[in-house]
């Protein structure tokens, strides 16, 4: 939610990951929540209880926005492999080449769909 002056309420983010993890050495996978062809992927909302104004008034406190986003991030897997790299004292030569591959994997990422929903 966002507050009159375009802030985020941190209180009330929600985020949900759908992908497939696996550990760096392709060894291990931490989860796969891809969706399956013909299948669909729900995300529940429910905010957080609304703080109340002074004098036992109900309502958001300076609650104005909703938005809604979808996130893609295509790289994301490649963005921690480079930057796990960067972090070894061994990578030699290929520094430039793994810094420049870890800034545009980091910079792969666009927001697919947004909705904006006014509170009254």
């Amino acid at each position: 939610m966002l507050d009159k002056m375009g802030k985020t309420i941190h209180s009330s983010e929600k985020e949900s990951f759908i992908g497939r993890k696996v550990n760096l050495d392709l060894d291990t996978e931490i989860f796969d929540t891809r969706i399956a062809p013909q299948k669909s992927f729900e995300f529940d909302y429910n905010p957080p209880s609304p703080p109340f104004r002074k004098g036992g008034q109900g309502g958001f406190l300076n609650a104005d926005r909703l938005i809604f986003e979808i996130w893609v991030y295509p790289d994301k897997f490649y963005n921690e492999f480079f930057n796990n790299m960067l972090k070894g004292d061994s990578i030699g030569i290929k520094k430039k080449e793994l810094e420049q591959a870890n800034k545009n994997s980091s910079e792969s990422g666009y927001l697919l769909w947004k909705k904006e929903v006014t509170l009254k």
